[in-house]
């Protein structure tokens, strides 16, 4: 991974990608990327004294991320998709109180000063978005949506061994990067 970019900027391509059976479908856009923030979970090393010194130190948990991706707009499909909702005869879209969402590959790029670089988290799952609107004043601001998530590991077996894997990235110069939105990009080894 030849990383060029001394700064990142410009949140695009944001797409997502269906988990069924182990399987990812086709990925498909999330257009209209604003902002997308993320906070790691688990927990932080911890120590443990004897003999007056740090004599062990425990090793990180890593349990993944939660995140927000705000959008323009979260598109409707994404609800049928993802969140379980239906269409009715009348082409109503309804939200099904007691839906299972299914699981999901989030993919997206970040621009940098010298290069771009792709990302994808393995297997998210997404809540409800909270609805808001807004009375249009003398100028037209644009109203945007939150797209919480929760980003956890997904195993992935190779070499006789399995690992459980967050997220990964590729940069301008990778294999990776020419076919990351046709179909999720899965490691091959670790």
């Amino acid at each position: 991974m030849a990383e060029l970019s001394k700064v990142q900027f410009g949140l695009s391509r944001a797409y997502y990608s269906v988990l069924t059976n182990g399987t990812y479908g086709t990925p498909v856009a999330l257009p209209g990327a604003v902002s997308l923030t993320l906070n790691r979970e688990g927990s932080e090393p911890e120590k443990f004294y004897a003999d007056n010194i740090t004599y062990f130190v425990a090793p990180a948990v890593n349990s993944g991320y939660t995140g927000t991706l705000t959008l323009a707009k979260v598109p409707a499909q994404f609800g049928v998709d993802v969140l379980g909702e239906v269409v009715d005869d009348n082409g109503m879209q309804v939200e099904i109180a007691d839906a299972n969402p299914k699981s999901f590959a989030l993919l997206y790029q970040v621009e940098g000063d010298a290069d771009q670089k792709r990302y994808v988290f393995f297997n998210c799952t997404a809540q409800r978005s909270t609805p808001s609107a807004n009375t249009k004043s003398d100028s037209t601001t644009p109203d945007t949506q939150d797209l919480e998530f929760t980003a956890i590991g997904k195993d992935f077996t190779f070499g006789g061994g399995t690992k459980n894997i967050v997220k990964g990235s590729a940069c301008t110069s990778d294999t990776a990067f020419a076919g990351w939105y046709s179909a999720v990009p899965v490691p091959t080894k670790v």
